[in-house]
Parts: structure tokens; C-alpha cells; sequence
């Protein structure tokens, strides 16, 4: 045997690949190639950003519907007090010429309010 087939044998020797290279069934080269022994760097930064995009989509579609599917059994004519038990405390509230404003925004969805009249009763939902 050469100096670099002996070299690259014993690199790839430790994957159990030996009596593979003693019965003359499959090279050292092939046996690396075949079970990754030579990865590329690339190969491994490529992987990890299409993970992260993919991570990334999923997270976007998540944030996007979140708003809709939260507030579908909120509905106009309800009360505070039925739409707190349904959903919960909202995040913010504010009052503006009598019109309360239950911000129930999440730090990563839209927007998902909901508007109450002087009464508490519910006049408008709103997911921007």
C-alpha cells in the first residue's frame, strides 16, 4: 500500500470499515465518501440556514394566525366580563372619550384588540 492509502485507512479505520479494506471489497475512498467523512464545511453552514428559514416560516405563519384563532369567540354585544372569561386579562388597557381599549398583543403576534363602549359592552375587534 501506498503512504496516502495508508493514511486515509486509518482516518476512516475507527468507523468499523477495516475488514471492508483487508477483503479488498470497497476502498478507503469509498468507504469515506460514502459515510461522510469529508463534509464539507458548506454542506454543514448550508443545513443550518435552511433550518433557521424554515424555523423562521413556521414562526411567521404561527404569529400570523395566532391573532384570528385568539379572538374567533369574541364577538360584539358581549360583555367585559364574558370576554375576560374567555381569553383572559388583556396585556394593556386604556380609556379614550369612552372607549376602553383591551390591547391582547403578544410581543411576537399582530396586533389583537378589542373595544368596549361606556356600558362594557364589546364594539369592535380588531387583528391588524
Amino acid at each position: 500500500m501506498h503512504k496516502d492509502e495508508l493514511a486515509e485507512q486509518s482516518a476512516c479505520a475507527g468507523r468499523g470499515a477495516a475488514p471492508l479494506f483487508q477483503s479488498g471489497i470497497i476502498g478507503p475512498r469509498q468507504w469515506c465518501a460514502a459515510f461522510g467523512v469529508g463534509m464539507r464545511v458548506s454542506q454543514i453552514i448550508a443545513g443550518l440556514v435552511l433550518l433557521a428559514v424554515v424555523g423562521f416560516a413556521v414562526s411567521f405563519y404561527y404569529s400570523w394566525t395566532w391573532s384570528e384563532e385568539f379572538l374567533a369567540p369574541v364577538r360584539v354585544g358581549m360583555t367585559k366580563g364574558q370576554v375576560q372569561r374567555l381569553i383572559g386579562l388583556p396585556r394593556h388597557s386604556r380609556t379614550n372619550a369612552g372607549t376602553e381599549t383591551c390591547d391582547y398583543t403578544r410581543l411576537w403576534s399582530r396586533d389583537a384588540r378589542v373595544y368596549f363602549d361606556t356600558n362594557g359592552v364589546v364594539q369592535a375587534v380588531e387583528m391588524d
